[in-house]
């Protein structure tokens, strides 16, 4: 029987907190880290950790959830700069764009750590319920053989490329979309009521 795999997973904020959450309620080991304060944050089935270095020590797959691509690059930085590490695999679930995800991409590869870019969309209710999309891009047996993990907070998990990156293209284009459907709607409805049409919810 193949051991199981050991989780981690950095940063504990608005999207964070519930995803990492609903790893633990899940019964899956996983690690947590948050600079702004972990055992305030953490599940209380989490392992709570006061450092990087102690998430990267235990776990095979390390998870990133952070606000912005520079904070994900330093980040990044300091994971590679880790010589005790257990970890192979980051998946970052982060909203970096396109470039940012590149450029983390080349610091895991010369580190030998594979780079799954994997942003969500659903928005903290989603990811309190467990029901957000992953838009993933990578390696694809790497992300089909984390499908359990994702299962435990997330409802559809996609594997849209190979190529680092193509995962923060398809949430622009998601949200762009739904920034066009939101405006085409709200212009039929002025529309509309320009015209006396009597407009009911």
């Amino acid at each position: 029987m193949a051991e199981q795999r050991t989780y981690g997973f950095i940063g504990l904020g608005q999207m964070g907190g519930p995803m990492a959450d609903n790893i633990a309620k899940a019964g899956l080991p996983v690690h947590v880290f948050d600079a702004a304060g972990t055992k305030e944050r953490a599940h209380e089935k989490a392992i709570a950790h006061d450092s990087l270095a102690g998430v990267l020590a235990n776990a095979d797959t390390v998870f990133l959830s952070l606000p912005d691509g520079p904070i994900c690059t330093t980040v990044a930085k300091e994971i590679v700069q880790v010589n005790d590490r257990k970890t192979s695999v980051v998946i970052d679930l982060s909203t970096i764009g396109l470039a940012a995800a590149q450029d983390i991409d080349k610091i895991f590869t010369d580190a030998e750590i594979t780079y799954i870019d994997a942003p969500v969309s659903g928005g903290r209710k989603g990811a309190i319920a467990g029901t957000i999309a992953i838009m993933g891009s990578g390696p694809k047996d790497v992300f089909d053989s984390h499908m359990d993990v994702f299962k435990a907070f997330a409802k559809n998990p996609f594997h849209v490329g190979e190529k680092p990156g193509q995962g923060q293209v398809v949430k622009m284009l998601n949200n762009f979309l739904s920034a066009t459907a939101t405006t085409a709607t709200t212009e039929a409805v002025l529309f509309g009521l320009s015209q006396g049409v009597e407009m009911k919810a």
